[in-house]
């Protein structure tokens, strides 16, 4: 019996990519999930959703997503949470809306048919370490990485609660990690996987606690939970290149996509859908598949 999957889509910049996605998991009879960032309004994505034929569904369940800190995380797991409410789900496919798919519906879900995640994990060496055992606060206005107007840094009272939070865990410490793995945070997991994701999050508030006051959440949270009952395999899910002076590349042309050594990946990130000819590879894909 074919595995029933859920695509979990992170979406905060491109409405095309969210309409190419659709279209794409439509047609593999994938439903789909989408996490719009709080930030912003998700309208555009809606109506570019209504364009597909297929299973859509908008959480409501939204946060504001900071770079680099733990609302990434926060999102990840409102999706699952969301995908686990409304059916037993076999797969669970996490991606974002700047990715577009290597493989046609139908290799995508022979691939899928595999019990096993596809994920990237390795053991974090010491300079990641210290992402993990430092305190640190990204995820607000005022904390933020990225620039934006120093007016636009205010300090709110939910941010005090949190730095009491912060404040708290300091004069505890971060709980000891037996183990300890990081990797890239878009991957596909199994409903074992999930359930082990979702039963820590309820009931290990202390290692829960000691990343969110960490930086880069996303590419060690999941993976450590997982890894403390199996190591799992190095599987990749998304293909990203590397290996330009300022990574990771952004896409921006059919013929750039066409010639890229994936790895064996299933999808491929960053794609530019406001400058580049990419919003049509879903539906040309979709034609090749038909013929």
């Amino acid at each position: 019996m074919s595995p029933s999957i859920a695509a979990l889509v992170l979406a905060y910049r491109y409405p095309d990519g969210v309409e190419a996605l659709s279209k794409f998991f439509a047609a593999a009879d994938i439903d789909m999930f989408v996490h719009v960032d709080a930030k912003i309004s998700d309208e555009p994505f809606r109506e570019a959703a209504k364009k597909s034929r297929g299973t859509v569904i908008f959480i409501a369940d939204r946060v504001p997503v900071f770079w680099r800190g733990f609302t990434m995380v926060q999102a990840t797991i409102a999706l699952l949470k969301a995908a686990r409410l409304r059916g037993s789900y076999d797969r669970y496919v996490i991606i974002s809306d700047d990715s577009l798919p290597l493989l046609d519906p139908a290799a995508l879900r022979n691939k899928l048919e595999l019990d096993c995640d596809y994920i990237e994990v390795r053991p974090v060496n010491d300079a990641l370490k210290i992402r993990y055992e430092r305190f640190l606060m990204l995820d607000s206005p005022a904390t933020q990485v990225r620039w934006i107007p120093v007016v636009d840094r205010e300090v709110t009272e939910e941010m005090f609660h949190r730095c009491e939070r912060l404040m708290a865990l300091r004069r505890r410490g971060k709980k000891p990690c037996s183990v300890h793995y990081h990797g890239s945070q878009w991957m596909a997991l199994t409903a074992p996987s999930v359930d082990a994701i979702l039963e820590s999050w309820e009931t290990d508030p202390w290692l829960r606690e000691s990343f969110e006051f960490s930086e880069v959440p996303d590419e060690a949270y999941f993976h450590t939970i997982l890894s403390e009952q199996e190591i799992p395999e190095w599987r990749p899910l998304m293909h990203a290149d590397w290996s330009v002076p300022s990574p990771p590349k952004v896409f921006k042309t059919l013929s750039e996509l066409s010639t890229i050594d994936t790895g064996g990946a299933f999808f491929v990130r960053k794609i530019d859908f406001e400058r580049s000819d990419l919003n049509t590879w879903v539906d040309m894909m979709l034609g090749d598949a038909k013929n």
